[in-house]
């Protein structure tokens, strides 16, 4: 605008000039009228020697009109341009709805190298214009809409996130992005579905584990309170890791959906790490209604009861009873650390400053969840650190913790513990490191492993379900049915090495991609066997850590439970 007011104004002052120099009489409105017609190039005035100032603005006049133009062609055909250009995309990833969630969602997708594609009802959403001008690209609409999908050529994407806000609606958006891959013959939508139902992911699970199965779509249910709950007990709970030899006692304040995926978490952690040996995880919880929440946790994930005490104590957390944190000791030593989960950032943070004050130990942790990373969150992780040093601050929704820690589902949950397990039972091996250290090959080996425990289990007529009652006990194999499935393991496994490029040596060289056990079941040493028969052994266990197990009829007589390391990566 500027520059078109300079250009207006050399404009008629040069013309101005021009008409006296040439004795011409010219009234204002008309060399206005003149003035504007240097911008269409119909000035029908002829000047024979034009002064400096009527040159520059006879050049300057028609290029702002024609760069104004082009800008606004653009501007308007911009979304029917970039949508034909989708047209012939493929790989890309779509994200269904653009709030807390799906923004952060977005953001990690785009760091990470992903052509995200979003879908947005509300054209007024800020995050519109920040998701554009970072590379990617928001087509306004209803995400359950058929069109809007076919729009978004759901057809040709690789990823499908679905984080509208409500169940209802993610669950249609899936269902009609179903319809739409249906009959076409490519690689299968992975369908990432969120479900804020604390209840239904639990019972979903089933599904969730055989989805994909028939190469069309794999669903993926993840949960922002339950993968927090998990995200807590392993970054911030170390005396619950591998190797610790203390039964602990920790203070979960609150028993809502983040206290409760925090209890369920630290418990098959526990259960994990002693190998099911029947030692009880402590767990004190201190909640307005505890005795009715304890319940609750123990009928949405009936394994715990085999692995946690949970201790309920009635308590207001406004009250002056709660600030007196008779909670925090038990036998005279102190809580190993105390979570506080009560959905209130600030007064998550009045209560973790009173019971850090009162906690003597200051090595003893005391965590902090809130829904993000901005705000006050950011501000005392970022600014108050070397104040606070034993209160950490946990974002349900974070940029910086990255996606995995967002959307965790059940096959991922069940790949980790079973490298887990393999870290309890191997005290060496060549993936002896966490999960978050491993390569991405030998993730997703155990992710393929995961993935085949329904086809190991359909091979003896068997199946999964979720637990809603109780408890079922260690489901077992027969001795002839553990070495089926060995067998049909290590066919697997073979078949996975050599999709990776390994093939068949004397000596095992992981450089050279060259193993020893590349040979057919028949022809392994005994040795070698008996670690495929580990892994079937492991089954049962891993699916408890889900509250999932394993039934059929006419179920054999269990026996003594078998303690194997559940990792296939020899």
């Amino acid at each position: 605008m500027t520059l078109a007011a300079i250009t207006f104004a050399m404009g008629y002052f040069g013309l101005q000039e021009a008409y006296r120099v040439a004795g011409l009489p010219i009234s204002t409105f008309t060399l206005i009228y003149t003035t504007m017609q240097l911008f269409v190039l119909e000035s029908s005035i002829f000047i024979s020697n034009p002064g400096l100032e009527l040159q520059v603005a006879r050049i300057i006049a028609p290029l702002l009109t024609i760069s104004t133009l082009i800008f606004f062609l653009a501007t308007h055909f911009r979304d029917n341009i970039r949508l034909l250009c989708l047209r012939v995309a493929r790989g890309h990833t779509v994200v269904c709805g653009l709030g807390q969630l799906g923004s952060v969602i977005s953001d990690l997708l785009i760091e990470a190298g992903h052509r995200v594609v979003v879908i947005e009802k509300d054209s007024t959403n800020p995050y519109c214009h920040e998701i554009n001008a970072r590379g990617g690209m928001v087509i306004n609409g209803d995400a359950t809409s058929l069109s809007v999908l076919q729009d978004a050529q759901i057809k040709n994407a690789r990823y499908l996130f679905c984080v509208l806000g409500e169940d209802s609606m993610n669950a249609g958006t899936a269902a009609v992005a179903r319809t739409l891959i249906e009959k076409d013959e490519k690689a299968p939508l992975t369908c990432f579905i969120h479900v804020v139902d604390p209840e239904l992911p639990l019972v979903l699970r089933q599904h969730e584990l055989e989805s994909g199965r028939d190469g069309k779509m794999r669903i993926e249910i993840f949960n922002i309170f339950r993968s927090a709950g998990m995200g807590i007990v392993r970054v911030d709970s170390p005396f619950l890791m591998i190797g610790s030899e203390k039964i602990p006692r920790i203070v979960v304040v609150g028993g809502g959906r983040v206290g409760e995926a925090l209890i369920a978490a630290a418990a098959r952690m526990w259960r994990n790490a002693r190998n099911n040996a029947g030692e009880k995880l402590r767990v004190t919880l201190v909640d307005r209604e505890a005795g009715k929440r304890a319940d609750l946790i123990r009928i949405r994930h009936p394994s715990i009861s085999a692995s946690c005490e949970i201790l309920p104590i009635t308590m207001d957390t406004h009250s002056a009873e709660f600030f007196s944190t008779p909670f925090l000791y038990e036998d005279g030593g102190p809580a190993d650390a105390v979570y506080i989960c009560i959905g209130d950032g600030n007064g998550g943070l009045a209560a973790a400053l009173r019971i850090r004050a009162r906690l003597k130990e200051t090595a003893i942790p005391v965590v902090v969840t809130t829904m993000t990373d901005v705000g006050m969150a950011f501000l005392l992780r970022e600014e108050n650190a070397d104040e606070l040093p034993s209160i950490a601050i946990f974002p349900l929704i974070s940029r910086s913790r990255g996606l995995d820690s967002i959307i965790e589902a059940t096959p991922e949950i069940i790949a980790r513990a079973i490298h887990e397990r393999y870290l309890v039972m191997n005290s060496e091996g060549p993936v002896r490191r966490p999960w978050d250290e491993l390569s991405e090959e030998m993730r997703e080996s155990n992710r393929r492993q995961a993935d085949a425990i329904l086809d190991r289990l359909e091979m003896i007529g068997a199946r999964v379900d979720y637990m809603p009652e109780e408890d079922p006990g260690i489901f077992s194999f027969t001795a002839e049915e553990i070495e089926l499935l060995a067998e049909a393991e290590h066919k697997r496994w073979m078949k996975e090495k050599k999709a990776n490029g390994w093939d068949y040596g004397l000596e095992r060289n992981d450089k050279k991609k060259i193993h020893p056990s590349l040979i057919p079941y028949e022809k392994l040493s005994e040795e070698e066997k008996e670690k495929d028969r580990e892994v079937i052994k492991q089954i049962p266990l891993l699916l408890l850590s889900v509250d999932m197990a394993i039934t059929r009829e006419n179920l054999p007589n269990p026996s003594e439970e078998t303690r194997y390391p559940m990792n296939n990566t020899r």
